[in-house]
């Protein structure tokens, strides 16, 4: 049971407002003032959970471990018109642990396309071959990326 209003976890509010212009905290903030959460409901009427008609990603970047000596592409990443939000985690010089957690995480992505296969697809691919971090040897850390034949299958 949760008895009240919170936010969810990770970036879902940005691609929530992305999607469909509603803005979550915004209104959070104007109902922990006293305001009602009557306009918001209304424009939760259309489709909202739905995201009008897009997909939402939230894609996790993880690390073999060993110690980060260079990361490129996150410009690139940042620059595509279906990234909302890059939440970088961890900086040049960190020593990825051999944990299996959220300590091998070195990005975390939100994305909005289109609700088909082919922007899906293109979209993943498309941040695996921007997106590299390299270990003092030259060797490429980040783990694979999702299997998107696999995931359409």
């Amino acid at each position: 049971y949760d008895p009240g209003i919170r936010f969810s976890g990770s970036e879902y509010e940005r691609m929530l407002k992305s999607a469909t212009g509603v803005d979550v905290v915004e209104a959070f903030i104007a109902y922990a003032l006293g305001e009602s959460l009557t306009p918001l409901a209304d424009q939760l009427k259309n489709n909202i959970y739905m995201l009008n008609g897009q997909c939402g990603l939230q894609l996790f970047i993880d690390s073999y471990p060993g110690t980060i000596k260079c990361i490129s592409g996150v410009d690139n990443v940042i620059a595509m018109p279906e990234v909302v939000k890059v939440v970088q985690k961890h900086n040049v010089g960190y020593k990825v642990p051999a944990s299996g957690d959220v300590a091998q995480r070195i990005f975390e992505i939100v994305t909005l396309t289109e609700n088909e296969k082919g922007p899906i697809k293109s979209t993943i691919h498309a941040i695996g071959q921007h997106l590299s971090i390299k270990n003092s040897s030259g060797r490429e850390m980040m783990t694979p990326m999702i299997d998107i034949e696999r995931m359409f299958n």
